[in-house]
């Protein structure tokens, strides 16, 4: 793994001695990228980090979505996306402005996407377009990205390889022709990430518990046999008889059904990690209702 960006951010005087550790630290257990390993630090204020990465290298920092707009996806395919970690956001001329999650990504990483480009751009026939990096947090450019390609009955479901991309924000063509399965055994990715991209290849949300706090008083309220029955784990009310609930795995038809059935309960399901359904789990069955 390249460690060169983190050697940077201290230098610069962006990281602490000890943030770098727990950086360090984070990848040396859950795996996955250095870009995601900085991302997901809970005393790291990522926006401005970004932002002043941004800032150091002459590029636009977008840092909410109103700074995206207009936002002219057409410019790039879904696979593009995918396979360069970019998506397009406005085309001046022969400039085309890219918006990428990574602060680091260098724009001659691009080449093959700019002839990709030519058709998009007055003259294109004749000469290259100019390609401008434009710079955002992580998790804003994943709504971005949902935005500019909304999950219609139209378009063809997500590969592994591009939920994975998403999910982890590292290019599509570095994973190979690995499984989901097998970049989560050797820590290409985390359990987070993995959660995350077999979410989004459902097309069912992903719920991280530091993003959506859980609604524990659920655990008092609906009976133990019900999370055994279902392997569906109430996580949140979503209205009077309707609540999200939550599991590592694919949800079936019957646990809606039992829910209805027994409890007159509506149930939208979403995804966690196994860490975060596990230790759920521990704590419904210390608290549940008998």
């Amino acid at each position: 793994m390249n460690f060169e960006p983190l050697h940077l951010l201290q230098d610069a005087g962006l990281l602490s001695p000890m943030q770098a550790e727990a950086i360090h630290t984070y990848l040396s257990t859950f795996g996955g990228s250095l870009l995601n390993a900085i991302a997901v630090q809970p005393d790291l204020d990522v926006p401005a980090l970004w932002q002043e990465l941004a800032r150091s290298q002459d590029r636009l920092f977008i840092g909410a979505l109103r700074d995206a707009s207009p936002l002219e996806a057409h410019l790039l395919t879904r696979d593009m996306a995918t396979q360069y970690l970019v998506l397009g956001h406005v085309l001046e001329l022969q400039t085309v402005r890219l918006i990428t999650p990574n602060p680091f990504l260098s724009s001659t990483s691009l080449q093959p996407l700019r002839e990709a480009l030519r058709s998009k751009v007055p003259g294109g026939a004749f000469t290259l377009p100019r390609v401008r990096l434009e710079v955002c947090p992580p998790q804003l450019w994943k709504t971005i990205y949902d935005l500019s390609y909304p999950v219609t009955p139209y378009t063809p479901p997500l590969s592994e390889a591009e939920a994975v991309a998403l999910a982890s924000l590292t290019p599509r063509t570095e994973f190979g022709n690995r499984s989901l399965a097998e970049l989560r055994r050797c820590q290409v990715v985390t359990p987070e990430q993995y959660a995350e991209a077999f979410a989004r290849r459902l097309d069912l949300p992903y719920i991280h518990p530091h993003t959506y706090p859980l609604e524990r008083d659920l655990f008092r309220q609906i009976p133990l046999h019900m999370f055994n029955a279902t392997g569906q784990l109430p996580y949140l009310r979503l209205g009077d008889r309707h609540l999200l609930t939550v599991s590592p795995e694919e949800p079936s038809p019957q646990a809606a059904e039992l829910y209805m059935r027994v409890l007159g309960y509506q149930i939208s399901p979403a995804i966690v990690s196994t860490t975060t359904f596990d230790t759920l789990t521990l704590e419904a069955t210390t608290n549940a209702a008998d």
